[in-house]
């Protein structure tokens, strides 16, 4: 009996795991396969039945009623819905390329909204960044023709063309001309072809409609300039901009949220970004680019409607830039200034982080309340005097002194600026120490009341026209004529007289975040002038005299600043106080000037101020403070790009991110120094301090790059990048100087460079000494105010800087260790030393006898006759008691120490015996000739002096501080006073001539014409300033050359080594071996300075110039230089033999014709003609070598005259620089200088020359018959023409003076000695120092002999004496050498009351700073500076009212101010160019800007030089080339202290110990050990700040690095791809993990393990893994969150997640095992998740690309069902991306959305018919062999295929003998209901183990549908086989049946059952007995 399988679907689910003979037990209700069928869900009302689906519908309608006009070649790559207002946004990329492989000609990004109640759309965003355009027409030179054609309208510009976007392509010039091509300056003929790329920086200016052509004109620019442009017909012009939204098809957006009204997203490869839904729609869309903006060019705009905005209606615009300036009531399109052109919302505009300013406020700073400031920006003086006329105008009419309230008429000595209710202040011009500029108008003896004026204006001032009201006068003013009064007027309260405050501003961003600050300012602080009074105990100079500030240029125009900034907070901080204020919140409703109009008023506004914003600060009251975080705000670390990003604890968390920048290597950094020449004599000049940088310190520069949002690296610096201010410019104003150099690599990333400074020195501190005392030992001790005392201790070392009772600064050397410190005066310093009398040895009979008693050496007592003595000592002498006595001995010329009396007895015979303490030392010498009393001298005296202690009451308020006394000493504190007479002589040293005739043209040569007096200027030494070397070789004399130089001739002449003439070749110096007349006179300069000459003169005998030197070096004698050198530099030369391939230095001088000179390469020359001088320094020791540059050397002169008339110069040199022993080649760095050496000649040699060159120190010659004493000035190198330039870093110093000469090219032979190795021998080297004399050396008053060394006497002399021997031998002949001597004061005596040594001009002291090297602090000098100039930066470059000077015709320098930037580099500027000027191309300027901030820029004149007109370009456009901008020079604006120019450096208010002191700056940074390199934290997290919309804190901008704001997982967790926010936990997605990280809580563990879950401040806790080894993989794109599930796929492992509660549980397991297993295997493209609301349906679609190249993705969607727990089905939509809403599921496809059940036309997606199927297996019982006879199903209507008369049927005829027993039959089937065809369910094919069945369709029976199966013989002829044995494999005797059934109307959507009935009868035949034929009976078994 037949029986019947029934299946069902009750479980609604696929199963591809199960074996097919298990499916009808296990798997009952499943099924194997199935496409767009649904079982467990339903369209109506039968779930549980199998059912195919709805379709989707397109949703394209705008709200305004068009159509979304989304190119159909788009890709949705992202969505996010906002369900509580019932909208969805989704992200479109519409220009990458299509499947095709070609980009579309209109490349666009959206960002759209749908609202799913109206089924809308609306623009949000709409982001043009390319528009390709074939040109039908030639284009003229002037624009580009688009025809309306192309953008379809003639009202409104549809070509997606807009202003700004890059001119790309290729063209052809069709002018009919030669055109030049726009930025590479070469011409293009006609016809010729050339390219233009977006690099040329050719824009979009302007576009205008020509309606008369019915085509839009395209105008072309290059920063800001005008080009023309040719283009050929059929030629295509890209237009092209920067992407803003940077969508790219192939990265999917899986991290989108939304914030407060704010779109968050990132992408993993881009900038993390944002945008304000609802500004972004009111800048999208519309008819114009701007309401009112029309088509006729922005220059003619009507926009009197400008602050309307749009509605997102179309995408023909970019969006624009919309800010809401009222906070919420007033949305307006930003526009530039003149409100005709919209700002386009740009890629800064919609990223998270937010650029900061980067240049620093400018600071007008003035000492009054009320500045009063001229047309040129200078501020009017306050002060003038006022001198009484014959009728005192301060005397009534009765000569009596008029009383206050008198009205008086009153005139000045000068014009001034006081105007009405001024009040001013007299004050006598006698009174002390007073000046018109500093009185105190609190000691004034008038004050008075200006109440007529005639001054109304700072430009017109007046001397007369004034009516004063007299406030107070007092009673003792002066009446009398031609008595002079200081006046004033009152300069107000000073703001922060104690404080150093800097200022900054940041931006505050249309949503709410603040930028980071500004770089702050200089310190604001104005110096009172220098007064620092003992008595006060402080420097009254350093007061903060600001009286009146403005703020200045924090608003720059629409280029240059971001233009969604609503409010600008001022801020203020002062210095050591960590806390920052707001002053001001600046608002466009406070007004022009404050927020600037930068429409109507020019850039230079009428006080001559720029137009960017000005702010005047009248109070120190500040506003609030800044969060403290914020100072550790340097730039926001916002990640450079993300993959995942999630909104949690009210924070913006990134993960898996991107931080810094790569640096391949350190930049070359040059630093240099520039110090202004300001002097003790013109001191009151300045009166007042100036910022510098302070002396004796190192500065450390280094370079921070940062990008253009400011993120930032590292510090990065070299160990040559270091600069260090010598002593001497502590009188300067000193200012660092710093480039950047060739070498460096720019990165590409960079768009600014900043220079940062070190500087390690601890505090230091200033003292005020009022007195000195000479100390026991010898030294002195210094008297301080106590309130000194805690500025020193006994380590302390001090530094003297400024002189004692004079405004001289020390420049020397003077460092002093403390040796003691009393903190009451010490016993010596009481005593006071008074003279008793002096006692006169007449005729040498009454000081001891020939047996005793007379003072010599090692005797210890006198006698002395006791009349005598009495006569001036009294007769009780030997009977007082004294503490101390001493006794002195001296004649007319020496004098001995002082020697202690120890007894004092009168002998019985009334002679005195004075009995010493210790005996006589061999200073007593001089009392004899002979050491007796016989050869005692006629004139000696002595001195008795007492030692009285005194308690005085200058000791009093007093501490005391011991140090050493030497030379400096004695010349800046001691000998200060009045000029003494009495020299004693301190130091000597030996003294000798060289002169090598280096100059011709009367200067140092022989003839009548020098018996002049020394006055003749013929002795002035030239400074060679052309080629700036000496170039002796061409200048020596022609002939003469052996003869004394400079001798005069009335001394009889000497010739070199006292040879007989100019062929003398047997005399030489030193001896034998040596230079001789004859040398000399063949080549007086390469005789003693080439020891390779091969001289051919008379003898043969060569000249041995090393054998000179050598001498020289063995007298280890100074010597007046003016010999000439082989070297002035020591400089390296290429070498092909020692440095092949690499580019040094050459020998400094021009020596001989080969050698190598300036500019020239090394192939122009014989390599083997020139010597090297190799140092054999590398890195940072290559600059030691010398301290003058390359080609900078100076020439010696001997003793030659300067422009200062009362003085004269003299070079001293030193030859041998050389510790014992030979030089060792390995021993490098060998010493160049003195300081360098150890050994004791040469320290002896150092401490005389430091001495003599100390500014102050008097000499004599010891040959002068008239002993003049000389002293030795201060003066600057650049006051004989030693540029600044000429020097490097090292610089020179009077006490250090030149080194680095090398005397000759000397020979050498063997290993130790060659002739390289000889270039540093100490013989060959030279330190040079240069001293000023006063007075003029023989040239003294008073002086009759007119000694000078290099002269003699003059001819009138008394007495003659010759000149030294000019070759520092004579040959007994000329002396060798005259005897330099130092003198000091001989006497020490000290009148009673210690006056001489009390000065209210005291000298100042300094205490050393100790060095904190473990310190690597750099900070912030000034702003940013950009590495290119263009449109974007110029004026952060050069703001406008910077300046320059030019020299006019008649070289006279004028100032130009900038007023505009036209162009990218280009200015105009006012005045017009003067007459004459003329400013060459490539020329350097010298730029003026920012406070105390000077630039030098190239002038770009294309080739020709600017000689009129009022415009100038510059270069530094590109980043490379020839003269880019970041090489330019700076003059860095920072300082650390302020100079008074008198020596003294404070940086402390008033100098005072606990008062406030300057620090370097704010913004710090640091270098950073190891590479520098970009990180990609793949494991970790970063959050920003806290986003509080109730408050309206927006942080979401701010990264603090400083603060603990990022988090790290384990590694073996791989990167974290997905985070989502479930409760308040943190999902975290990793590769190969799932964890939970706490937020805004934490987890304690405790003993056992377990955790407890806590409240913390942390913004993420622990993290805990999910049970499971699960991830996301690489496909976040996977991740779907439902309300109850979270669904993911994990790729690497074949798996499909899902995640609920705490645990984790694959869905692929779910009967999908093996199929996710084997799809996921490998070339997963993406792995996209979406979620069907509506079905709770999961829907994963699997994207692989099989081939590398790959244009379209194999895509399978299949879907999950919550309710089934499976797999219900394959789908074949293929989704872009998808999501759900309000139970609605929307899919996205080719760019456009799709609604999802809504289609009545089943499985029909996105316009594509598609087709269901299902599988079924059929397995009950599964052992048995079953014969399948029927198929039915309950359900819909069946398909039906047409049966007509015409089929053909082949028959059995039972005789195969005859056409093999086939028969073919003409036949119908009888049945009528298959007449016409229907579509429905139908069987596409059934499948066993052992047969496979044909189609099947159905019929309707008794209200189900049957169908006959129908087997398919497997064989290859299946007629043939019937008889067969093996029919038992017909399908009708199958044991397992896999049907699969299809349904060929998927738009039918009724339910279906199938019955599938089976004969169970093991031996039933059929009715026919064949087991052919279904027995009906068999129907009814079931």
């Amino acid at each position: 009996m037949a029986k019947e399988l029934k299946l069902n679907f009750a479980q609604g689910k696929m199963n591809k795991d199960l074996d097919e003979r298990l499916m009808s037990s296990t798997g009952q209700g499943q099924y194997r396969d199935a496409l767009n069928i649904q079982v467990s869900t339903s369209d109506s009302d039968d779930v549980g039945t199998l059912q195919n689906i709805m379709g989707n519908t397109q949703l394209t309608n705008v709200f305004n009623f068009t159509t979304l006009a989304v190119p159909t070649t788009a890709t949705v790559v992202g969505s996010i819905s906002l369900g509580e207002k019932d909208l969805i946004y989704y992200f479109v990329s519409s220009g990458d390329r299509n499947d095709n492989n070609k980009q579309p000609d209109i490349r666009k990004n959206y960002i759209i909204e749908f609202n799913t109640v109206r089924e809308t759309f609306r623009y949000v965003f709409v982001d043009i960044f390319s528009a390709k355009k074939t040109i039908p027409v030639n284009s003229n030179t002037t624009f580009i023709n688009i025809p309306t054609s192309t953008g379809s309208s003639t009202t409104m510009n549809r070509t997606c063309v807009r202003r700004g976007m890059f001119v790309t392509g290729t063209f052809t010039n069709t002018s009919g001309g030669t055109i030049t091509h726009p930025t590479q300056n070469y011409n293009i003929a006609n016809n010729q072809g050339y390219v233009l790329s977006k690099s040329d920086g050719v824009i979009v200016s302007d576009i205008i409609y020509d309606s008369s052509n019915t085509r839009w004109k395209i105008f072309t620019s290059v920063d800001g300039v005008a080009v023309s442009l040719a283009v050929g017909v059929d030629d295509i012009v890209t237009f092209v901009a920067d992407s803003a939204l940077e969508f790219n098809k192939r990265v999917p957006i899986t991290a989108i949220n939304i914030l407060g009204g704010n779109i968050y997203w990132t992408d993993g490869f881009h900038e993390p970004k944002k945008i304000n839904i609802e500004r972004s729609i009111s800048g999208t869309g519309g008819t114009e680019y701007l309401q009112g903006g029309g088509i006729a060019g922005f220059a003619s705009a009507n926009t009197g409607t400008t602050g309307n905005i749009f509605s997102g209606d179309n995408d023909f615009f970019h969006t624009r830039l919309v800010k809401d300036s009222d906070n919420g009531s007033n949305l307006r399109v930003a526009t530039n200034a003149a409100e005709n052109l919209a700002i386009d919302a740009s890629l800064e505009y919609i990223t998270v982080i937010k650029k900061s300013p980067t240049q620093p406020l400018q600071l007008k700073m003035y000492r009054t309340t009320s500045p009063r400031i001229d047309s040129d920006g200078n501020e009017n003086p306050i002060f003038t005097t006022h001198t009484n006329g014959s009728s005192c105008v301060f005397l009534d009419s009765d000569d009596d002194l008029i009383e206050a309230g008198s009205i008086i008429s009153i005139s000045f000595d000068n014009s001034v600026d006081y105007r009405e209710g001024d009040t001013i202040f007299f004050m006598p011009e006698t009174q002390p120490n007073v000046s018109v500029e500093d009185f105190d108008p609190q000691n004034a003896l008038i004050r008075a009341e200006i109440v007529t004026s005639n001054v109304s204006n700072p430009n017109s001032l007046a001397q007369t026209g004034f009516e004063i009201r007299i406030l107070s006068i007092a009673e003792n003013i002066s009446t009398q004529e031609d008595y002079v009064f200081n006046v004033r007027r009152d300069s107000g309260d000073a703001l922060f007289e104690y404080n150093f405050p800097r200022f900054s501003y940041r931006y505050k961003y249309q949503d709410g975040e603040y930028s980071c600050f500004a770089p702050f300012s200089e310190v604001a602080f104005l110096t009172d002038p220098y007064e620092y009074f003992p008595k006060k105990g402080f420097n009254l100079g350093m007061r903060n005299q600001l009286r009146s500030l403005c703020l200045e240029y924090y608003f720059y125009p629409e280029d240059i600043a971001p233009q969604d900034v609503v409010e600008i907070d001022l801020l203020y901080k002062e210095t050591n106080n960590p806390t920052v204020y707001t002053i001001k919140t600046l608002k466009p409703t406070d007004g022009h000037p404050i927020w600037p109009d930068l429409k109507t008023f020019p850039n230079i506004l009428a006080d001559g101020k720029p137009n960017r914003g000005k702010y005047d600060v009248t109070t120190d009251l500040v506003h609030a403070v800044v969060p403290s975080n914020q100072l550790l705000r340097p730039f926001d670390n916002v990640p450079r790009s993300a993959k995942a990003q999630e909104v949690s604890a009210n924070r913006i968390i990134y993960a898996n991110y991107k931080q810094n920048y790569t640096i391949l290597k350190d930049p070359v950094i040059k630093v240099s120094q520039h110090s202004g020449n300001f002097t003790a004599e013109n001191f009151s000049e300045y009166g007042y301090g100036m910022p510098s940088v302070k002396s004796i310190r190192n500065y450390q520069i280094g370079v921070v790059f940062s990008d253009e949002y400011g993120r930032e690296t590292p510090v990065l610096t070299s160990k040559d990048a270091m600069t260090r201010f010598d002593k001497s410019t502590c009188s300067l104003r000193n200012r660092i100087v710093a480039r950047l150099f060739d070498g460096t690599d720019i990165p590409d990333w960079a768009k600014y460079y900043s220079f940062y400074l070190k500087e390690t020195s601890s505090e230091y501190y200033s003292l005020a000494m009022d007195r000195w005392y000479n100390a026991a030992d010898g030294n002195i001790w210094l008297s301080f105010p106590s309130s000194e005392r805690n500025k020193l201790d006994e380590e302390t070392f001090l530094i003297l800087k400024k002189a004692h009772n004079s405004n001289n600064p020390v420049r020397v050397r003077a460092r002093y260790k403390i040796l003691a410190i009393e903190n009451e005066a010490p016993d010596f310093i009481k005593i006071v030393k008074k003279p008793l009398g002096t006692f006169d040895n007449d005729g040498a009979n009454l000081i001891g006898n020939n047996t005793r008693g007379y003072p010599l050496e090692d005797y210890v007592f006198i006698l002395v006759d006791g009349t005598a003595f009495e006569q001036v000592y009294g007769d009780d002498m030997h009977m007082k008691n004294f503490d101390k006595i001493t006794i002195k001995f001296f004649n007319n010329d020496t004098e001995s120490e002082e020697y202690e009396i120890a007894k004092i007895s009168r002998l019985q015979n009334n002679d005195y015996k004075i009995k010493i303490v210790g005996s006589f030392d061999e200073d007593i010498q001089f009392t004899s000739t002979n050491n007796s009393f016989a050869t005692r001298i006629p004139d000696l005296s002595f001195d008795l002096i007492d030692y009285e202690v005194q308690n005085k009451p200058e000791f009093d308020g007093r501490f005391f501080v011991k140090i050493y006394k030497d030379q400096v000493l004695e010349n800046n504190i001691i000998n200060t006073g009045e000029e003494t007479e009495d020299w004693a002589v301190a130091a000597t040293w030996q003294l000798r001539y060289i002169n090598t005739h280096n100059y011709t043209g009367g200067s140092y040569q022989p003839g009548s014409n020098w018996n002049s007096a020394p006055g003749n200027t013929a002795i002035r030494g030239p400074i060679v300033t052309e080629a700036k070397e000496c170039n002796s070789h061409t200048n020596q004399l022609s002939s003469n050359r052996h003869k004394h130089p400079t001798e005069f001739t009335h001394h009889g002449g000497y010739n070199w080594a006292n040879g007989s003439n100019g062929s003398d070749n047997s005399a030489r110096v030193p001896g034998n071996d040596g230079v001789s007349c004859a040398h000399m006179e063949s080549g007086s300069i390469k005789a003693i300075n080439d020891d390779t000459w091969n001289w051919s003169g008379g003898g043969g005998i060569n000249p041995n110039a090393n054998e000179f030197w050598e001498y020289i070096h063995g007298t280890q004698d100074f010597f007046i230089d003016a010999a000439s050198a082989y070297s002035w530099t020591s400089k390296e030369k290429p070498s092909n033999s020692l440095q092949v391939g690499v580019q040094k230095d050459r020998p400094g001088n021009k020596y001989q014709q080969d050698v190598w000179k300036k500019g020239e390469l090394a192939s122009s020359k014989n390599m083997n003609a020139v010597f090297n001088v190799r140092t054999g320094y590398q890195g940072s020791q290559s600059g030691r070598i010398s301290n003058t540059k390359f080609e900078e050397g100076q020439p010696s002169r001997g003793i030659w005259y300067g422009d200062d008339a009362d003085a004269c110069y003299m070079d001293i040199s030193w030859s041998g620089i050389q510790d014992a022993g030979s030089i060792k080649w390995k021993d490098r760095p060998w010493p160049e200088r003195l300081d360098e050496c150890t050994n004791s000649v040469h320290l002896a040699a150092l401490n005389f020359i430091e001495n003599l060159c100390t500014p102050g120190t008097r000499f004599r010659f010891q040959r002068d018959p008239d002993q003049v004493v000389y002293r030795t000035e201060e003066f600057d190198h650049p006051d004989v023409g030693w540029d600044a330039d000429f020097w490097t870093a090292g610089g020179a110093s009077a006490t250090r003076g030149v080194w680095g000469i090398r005397n000759t090219k000397a020979t050498g032979t063997g290993v130790l000695h060659t002739q390289i190795r000889r270039q540093h021998e100490g013989f060959n080297k030279r330190q040079r120092w240069t001293l000023k004399v006063t007075p003029r050396i023989g040239d003294a008053p008073d002086a009759p002999h007119g000694y000078n060394p290099v002269t003699g006497t003059i001819a009138s002399a008394p007495t003659a004496v010759t000149a030294l021997a000019h070759d520092a031998h004579g040959k007994g002949a000329r002396d060798a050498f005259d005897i330099i001597e130092i003198l000091r004061p001989s006497s020490d005596y000290e009148n009673e009351d210690g006056a001489g040594q009390f000065t209210d001009n005291p000298a100042i002291w300094e205490t050393e700073p100790k060095e904190n090297v473990e310190l690597d602090i750099y900070y912030q000098i000034g702003g940013k500076n950009p590495i290119e100039l263009n449109e974007e930066t110029n004026e952060e470059v050069l703001p406008i009212g910077s300046y320059f000077y030019a020299a006019d015709g008649n070289g006279d320098k004028q100032k130009y101010t900038i007023t505009e930037w036209t162009g990218g580099q280009t200015f105009t500027f006012t005045p017009t160019l003067a007459s004459g000027t003329s400013i060459a191309d490539g020329q350097d300027i010298y730029f003026y800007k920012r406070n105390h901030y000077n630039q030098g820029i190239d002038h770009n004149g294309n080739g020709s030089a600017l000689t009129s007109g009022t415009e100038l370009t510059l270069h530094g456009k590109f980043r490379d080339g020839t003269k880019p901008l970041w090489r330019d020079y700076h003059v860095l604006d920072w300082n650390n202290c302020w100079t008074f120019f008198n020596g003294a450096e404070s940086d402390r208010a008033r100098d005072d110990f606990n008062q406030k002191q300057m620090d370097n700056g704010v913004k710090a940074s640091t270098v950073l050990a190891g590479p520098i390199e970009e990180e990609h934290r793949k494991h970790g997290f970063i959050w920003s700040g806290i986003f509080n919309s109730n408050s309206g804190v927006n942080d979401t901008n701010q990264f603090i690095m400083a603060e603990p704001i990022t988090k790290d997982l384990n590694p073996e967790y791989g990167s974290i791809q997905k985070l989502h926010q479930r409760n308040t936990d943190l999902i975290t997605l990793c590769e190969d993990k799932v964890l939970k990280v706490l937020s805004n809580k934490d987890a304690l563990f405790n003993a056992d393990g377990n955790s407890n879950v806590t409240a913390t401040a942390k913004v993420l806790g622990a993290a805990q893994p999910y049970k499971g080894n699960y991830g996301i993989s690489k496909n976040p794109e996977s991740f779907v969150a439902t309300p109850y599930q979270l669904y993911f796929g994990d790729a690497s492992r074949g798996q499909i997640c899902a995640m609920s509660g705490e645990g984790i549980r694959t869905i692929s397991s779910l009967g999908m095992t093996d199929y996710f297993s084997d799809k996921l295997k490998e070339n997963v493209f993406q792995l996209l998740g979406t979620y069907d609301e509506r079905k709770k349906e999961y829907n994963i679609s699997i994207k692989q690309k099989h081939q590398p190249r790959q244009a379209i993705p194999e895509i399978t969607t299949i879907s999950y069902n919550e309710r089934s727990k499976g797999w219900v089905s394959f789908k074949s939509f293929e989704p872009q991306d998808g999501i759900s809403l309000n139970n609605d599921y929307y899919t996205f496809h080719n760019g456009g959305m799709w609604k999802h059940h809504t289609n009545e036309t089943r499985n029909n997606f996105y316009g594509q018919q598609y087709k269901s199927d299902v599988t079924l297996i059929f397995s009950q019982p599964s052992s048995s062999v079953k014969n399948f006879e029927t198929l039915n199903y309950e359900g819909s209507r069946p398909k039906i295929t047409p049966f007509t008369s015409n089929n053909y049927a082949k028959t059995w005829t039972g005789d195969a003998s005859t056409n093999n027993g086939i028969s073919t039959v003409n036949f119908t089937d009888s049945e009528y209901f298959n007449l016409t065809s229907q579509n429905g369910w139908y069987v596409d094919s059934i499948e066993t183990d052992l047969q496979k069945s044909i189609g099947v369709e159905f019929k309707d029976k008794e209200g189900k549908y049957y169908g006959y199966i129908k087997g398919k013989d497997i064989g290859s002829d299946p007629l043939s086989d019937l008889g067969n044995t093996w029919h038992e494999k017909e399908f009708s005797t199958q044991g397992i049946g896999m049907g699969t059934i299809s349904h060929d109307t998927p738009s039918h959507g009724a339910p279906g059952t199938w019955t599938f009935r089976n004969n169970v009868s093991s031996t039933y035949v059929g009715s026919d007995g064949t087991g052919s034929a279904w027995d009906t009976q068999a129907l009814g078994n079931e």
